[in-house]
């Protein structure tokens, strides 16, 4: 987990598909009056959606992300709300259920998902918490996470020629967050290139190298 803090009102991209504003509190168009100036947010919960955002292919309208603690208590929100942290946003996407979004959900790696009538709650709490409508855990939403068969512990630099267990690990990695290459744990154009567009849609520096920011970025999306 990283938490970053932006100026509230800007229009800053966080990954190719979502834009800080997105998840700016919203206190300053309710009864509340926040004037709340600042947005924290957890880089894994932004991956992670960018993740969902690939699977479907369809756009994630965010209902509410950071909310501040004068906001929160405005909505009758726990004090300990993950939207406080910056580390939760209440979620939309067209054409499927909560239910859906729910399962799918799950299996991209949010440990803390809610169901709710019209959206979908996700977090990433430590500790595994499903719900239904604010009444109670449940044990699943039906989604089952994969966890990467191959170990990932190298912190060498990996690029174009590199081979072995960690290069299997990374194609494996970006395959399942909708990267394809082969996993062969040969490192060749094609898996550059996928790393390459990983880069692209996460913000990082898009050289096909993976590096100790890439490492930490592939590591968060899959955790």
């Amino acid at each position: 987990m990283s938490i970053i803090t932006y100026k509230r009102g800007t229009d800053t991209a966080l990954t190719a598909n979502f834009k800080q504003h997105e998840f700016d509190c919203k206190g300053h168009s309710c009864k509340c009056g926040c004037g709340c100036k600042t947005t924290p947010l957890d880089t894994k919960l932004i991956r992670k959606l960018q993740v969902l955002r690939n699977w479907t292919g369809k756009p994630i309208t965010v209902n509410s992300g950071r909310r501040c603690e004068t906001h929160n208590r405005c909505q009758g929100s726990a004090p300990g709300s993950y939207h406080v942290k910056g580390q939760a946003a209440d979620i939309v996407i067209a054409g499927m259920t909560p239910a859906q979004v729910a399962k799918l959900a799950q299996e991209v790696g949010f440990v803390g998902v809610g169901r709710y009538r019209t959206f979908t709650h996700v977090d990433t709490r430590t500790v595994k918490y499903m719900w239904i409508d604010g009444k109670g855990a449940v044990s699943t939403h039906s989604g089952k996470r994969k966890k990467c068969p191959h170990s990932y512990t190298s912190v060498e630099e990996l690029s174009v020629g590199s081979k072995g267990t960690a290069v299997r690990a990374v194609q494996w990695i970006l395959n399942w967050a909708g990267y394809p290459c082969k996993v062969d744990g040969d490192f060749g154009g094609k898996t550059k290139a996928a790393v390459m567009d990983f880069q692209r849609d996460m913000l990082l520096t898009a050289d096909g190298v993976v590096g100790y920011v890439t490492r930490c970025a592939l590591k968060e999306v899959s955790a």
